[in-house]
């Protein structure tokens, strides 16, 4: 009898010494929850990504070449920096349930804009103007602007860094159009992120807007 007690206290101790380690490993994974977010992004980047770092990135759903995924910010940077050259390589989503819809409504869209281009044919209707135009880009000034952004270190959006670029990229271009009351230059904010965008407008002469 004494041996099934002792047995019993035994089992006992041992729950209450192994509950908080479980307590510990919930909350652990809570939190790295809580620095993951959604977006979309191209399955064949999500699987090259979830390869090296499974624990950083979960495929919600895929469809037709793209996924919902939710990833952390960490995978986002190893994504942009490791599996693509350039750009992020996701789009930021608010929930689960607008990442899964986003992938439905981009294969719509696609399909739609194939079966467009398929009923269209372009030509170029003006030779010598875009032969000229073409003569005027200096690739020396395209190298130097590369190089510029890329002293920033980083451009990812969460960092203080984007913004700058933003923002001098923006009084660059106002030095450029300096003296044209045709161009226009503006900070435009978003709602899913701190990194603003910088965008000129040249107003045409035949059809304004």
């Amino acid at each position: 009898m004494k041996t099934l007690q002792l047995t019993m206290l035994s089992m006992l101790f041992f729950c209450m010494a192994l509950k908080p380690q479980i307590s510990e490993s919930q909350n652990s994974q809570s939190l790295e929850k809580k620095d993951m977010f959604y977006a979309t992004m191209q399955t064949q980047d999500a699987k090259g990504l979830q390869i090296n770092h499974p624990e950083a990135i979960e495929i919600i759903k895929s469809f037709n070449g793209h996924s919902a995924v939710m990833l952390s910010h960490h995978a986002a940077e190893e994504l942009h920096h490791k599996v693509l050259v350039h750009g992020p390589g996701f789009i930021y989503e608010a929930s689960r349930e607008n990442a899964i819809a986003a992938i439905y409504k981009s294969s719509l869209m696609a399909s739609k804009e194939a079966n467009n281009k398929a009923n269209l044919t372009y030509s170029i209707t003006q030779q010598p103007l875009v032969l000229q135009s073409l003569d005027l880009v200096n690739n020396l000034n395209i190298a130097n602007q590369i190089q510029e952004l890329e002293s920033y270190v980083t451009r990812y959006h969460t960092k203080n860094s984007a913004a700058q670029a933003v923002f001098d990229l923006k009084t660059k271009w106002e030095t450029l159009a300096s003296g044209r009351t045709d161009v226009s230059v503006r900070i435009v904010n978003h709602t899913s992120t701190s990194m603003p965008s910088v965008v000129m407008t040249i107003t045409g002469s035949e059809n304004p807007r």
